[in-house]
């Protein structure tokens, strides 16, 4: 293996960390507005519910603003390679239980807003961690002659991950079906295509 080799892949492989996490990060602040229009259709008749819908929608922003606060300093605690590990396991477990969302109540089913706002919070955090930390690793795995350009692509990513947002909600949509789809041909798991689209920013 020539000289420098090893080097040059972890420099590599932190860039390609950095900007899937980029992607990731544009993907689960978005998918929520195409979420939640389908959860509002299946649990409040339509547009019935708004205010503890834009609480949830607002939730993940809230997290996301104490995560860019706080996971710079942790970076610094635990190494940014580990914080970045970190940032990651919130936005799995949050997205992951955010596909697993159902009504706290038996009798309102709005109140699968109130788990949203839950699961959506620490998304938010892992999501907010990706800023500061994915710029730092971008920067260091970057000669000097290249950084800039490195950065750049690096965060060109979120423009990635908020297209996929669409381009995901049609294809899962034309593939599964809406509640009230679902509904009229007597399928299980009426909300399985907001359930996806939640779950795909794991």
């Amino acid at each position: 293996r020539p000289p420098g080799a090893g080097r040059a892949m972890g420099f590599q492989r932190g860039q390609v960390v950095s900007a899937v996490s980029n992607l990731g990060t544009a993907y689960n602040l978005v998918n929520i507005n195409l979420a939640h229009v389908i959860m509002e259709d299946q649990y409040c008749g339509g547009d019935n519910c708004s205010h503890i819908v834009t609480a949830a929608g607002t939730a993940c922003l809230v997290g996301a603003i104490t995560g860019q606060l706080t996971f710079g300093y942790v970076g610094d605690c635990l190494g940014r390679s580990r914080a970045l590990q970190l940032t990651q396991v919130l936005s799995i477990v949050g997205a992951v239980t955010s596909a697993f969302a159902v009504p706290l109540s038996p009798h309102d089913g709005s109140s699968v807003f109130a788990f949203i706002i839950v699961t959506r919070l620490l998304l938010g955090i892992g999501v907010g961690g990706v800023y500061p930390l994915a710029a730092t690793i971008a920067a260091e795995s970057s000669s000097s002659t290249n950084r800039g350009r490195s950065v750049a692509v690096v965060f060109s990513m979120q423009g990635v991950g908020t297209l996929l947002v669409p381009l995901l909600g049609m294809a899962v949509i034309a593939a599964v079906g809406t509640p009230e789809t679902r509904s009229a041909h007597s399928k299980a798991m009426q909300g399985l295509s907001w359930r996806l689209l939640l779950g795909f920013g794991a």
